[in-house]
């Protein structure tokens, strides 16, 4: 049997790494573990990866450090994340694309990526919800031969409470005939809606879109 040959390392260094076994005096493994790795320590003792407390304590910090990047990747987010819409949480790569968004590309404003609303009142009743982004225009346009009442309504709870638009205690965006105009909300996760109140004839045509 070939004698174990072991080589002290340099001065300042801990550990040596060599595929664990047998080797001979030239230095080829020539044992049963030459697959497996093992560690010499500087006073030339081996070292069992397995078992050893230190490379133990080592290996759970880099599990550690590998959770801790597949979190934060998740954070980030992918290409495929639509715009924050303002409610909940969202990934970096989502709130960037909402900020995007407000601003706009160049001199104007990039597409918002919200759904437009659109329908037709054919008696009283409200619409779907149209949630904005914060910090642009949107428009509302009705169309079509009618006589009706329609109004403009917001929610800040979440369509648990409707409220009419005014200013200085005066309604706003109420109509009884067809018209296209622009509003714009500041505030982000406002919903809105709109309400016909009154219905004679008609049918109303409508659309909302940002």
């Amino acid at each position: 049997m070939t004698a174990l040959k072991t080589t002290k390392p340099a001065r300042g260094a801990d550990l040596l790494t060599f595929p664990m076994g047998f080797v001979d005096e030239s230095g080829t493994g020539a044992g049963p573990f030459d697959p497996t790795h093992a560690s010499v320590n500087a006073q030339g003792a081996l070292i069992n990866p397995a078992t050893d407390e230190a490379v133990q304590a080592t290996n759970a910090a880099l599990a550690t450090l590998h959770a801790d990047l597949t979190s934060e990747n998740s954070a980030l987010g992918t290409q495929a994340d639509a715009p924050w819409n303002g409610s909940g949480s969202g990934s970096i790569v989502a709130a960037l694309k909402a900020i995007w968004a407000r601003l706009g590309a160049g001199l104007g404003f990039a597409a918002s990526g919200v759904a437009a609303l659109s329908g037709t009142f054919s008696a009283t009743g409200q619409s779907s919800v149209f949630r904005p982004l914060a910090g642009r225009a949107f428009n509302i346009s009705l169309w079509g031969a009618f006589s009706a009442s329609v109004q403009l309504e917001r929610s800040f709870d979440n369509g648990s409470t409707w409220l009419p638009i005014t200013a200085a205690g005066a309604q706003l965006f109420a109509w009884s005939a067809a018209a296209s105009e622009q509003a714009q909300e500041d505030e982000t996760a406002v919903q809105y809606r709109l309400n016909c109140t009154s219905f004679t004839s008609g049918p109303i045509n409508y659309r909302v879109s940002q």
